[in-house]
């Protein structure tokens, strides 16, 4: 009766002792799965980050032959890769927002922010007292668009190169124009050379300068054409020949702070000078349509102002860069003609401190 008693007890032990198992062996076989999926997504995952490396590489491959790029060491390169990389994926998430302008790869492509301020973002704003301002050029009725472009006063683009002498490019544009509408818009390109190898009042291709000394030194010394003093992009022995020199300008004016009334006024005369602050991917990396925010006005670089347009709706001034026309639309920024933006100042700061000639 005893043994009758036990029997059940042990074939109930035996029977926990094999669920036991079999759910030991279960949960090892789940554990072993999730381990094997685990490990599928892992290798997935690096399988669509080497895709994504080698199609970026790919992209910086062809883009080096297209730049012209070489560098001395392996190590160089590959240091520059991975900021090319980081600069790539953020123009693509840039674009995919749907902004209104939008970004591409350039000469700057390879550079970090920093570099790239250093490099080419080196004005300071400075502003000098000229004549009394002056609003004779005043205009009640102002067209929708306007493009000096159109009418044959405004030069080719160049590309200021590794010469940081920004000071000089964007107040002799704005003097080349004016000097062409007063001479039946007979256009005659300028010498930047000229100004920077004899303007010793500036730092030359080292980097900041005054623009105001630029408009000084014409009304001084006069401005030999382009074809008599050919840009260089360097630092050279002053060559000035005033029997070349043509008389340009008579002097500048400093328009009265954040005022975009008289900016347009002015510009429907003729270009003008701008500071803007360029410090942002939005200015660095900018391909085409309209800046309408993403700078502030953080002012430490100069354009020329030719016109405004609307693009998509948008109202926005036409500006020159001297970066070539690799960079931006065809050498061209579109900034937007928002007389609110960052207080007043306007989008980038354009509304802060401009300048033309007389």
């Amino acid at each position: 009766m005893e043994s009758l008693i036990r029997q059940p007890r042990n074939d109930r032990t035996s029977s926990a002792r094999v669920v036991g198992l079999i759910s030991v062996a279960v949960l090892g076989m789940i554990a072993a799965c999730s381990m094997v999926l685990q490990a599928n997504q892992t290798h997935q995952a690096l399988l669509s980050t080497f895709s994504e490396v080698d199609s970026i590489r790919s992209v910086f491959v062809q883009w080096k032959l297209e730049q012209g790029k070489e560098y001395e060491t392996i190590e160089e390169e590959m240091f520059r890769f991975e900021i090319f990389k980081q600069n790539y994926l953020s123009m693509l998430e840039f674009n995919a927002q749907g902004h209104s302008s939008t970004q591409g790869l350039n000469q700057f492509s390879d550079m970090t922010k920093e570099e790239f301020q250093a490099r080419f973002l080196n004005i300071e704003p400075e502003i000098q007292e000229s004549v009394e301002f002056n609003e004779y050029f005043g205009s009640d009725v102002l067209p929708t668009t306007w493009d000096w472009r159109t009418r044959g006063v405004v030069s080719p683009v160049i590309n200021q190169g590794t010469c940081s002498a920004t000071w000089v490019f964007a107040p002799l544009w704005s003097i080349e124009s004016y000097y062409a509408i007063k001479h039946l818009f007979k256009l005659t390109v300028l010498s930047a050379q000229q100004v920077i190898d004899c303007n010793f009042r500036n730092q030359r291709c080292s980097g900041g300068g005054s623009p105001t000394t630029t408009f000084q030194y014409a009304v001084m010394k006069g401005l030999e054409p382009e074809s008599d003093y050919p840009y260089t992009g360097r630092d050279g022995q002053c060559n000035y020949d005033e029997s070349l020199a043509l008389t340009v300008i008579s002097g500048y004016q400093t328009l009265p702070t954040k005022r975009p009334d008289l900016l347009q006024n002015a510009v429907f005369v003729t270009p003008a000078m701008v500071y803007v602050d360029g410090s942002d991917s939005v200015f660095q990396n900018y391909a085409g349509g309209v800046i309408t925010q993403g700078c502030g006005s953080n002012l430490n670089h100069l354009l020329t102002v030719v016109g405004w347009t609307q693009i998509n709706g948008v109202d926005a001034w036409i500006c020159k860069n001297s970066w070539g026309t690799n960079w931006g639309d065809n050498g061209y920024v579109y900034i937007a003609m928002d007389k609110t933006a960052n207080n007043g100042a306007g989008v980038c700061g354009i509304y802060e401190i401009d300048m033309i000639p007389v």
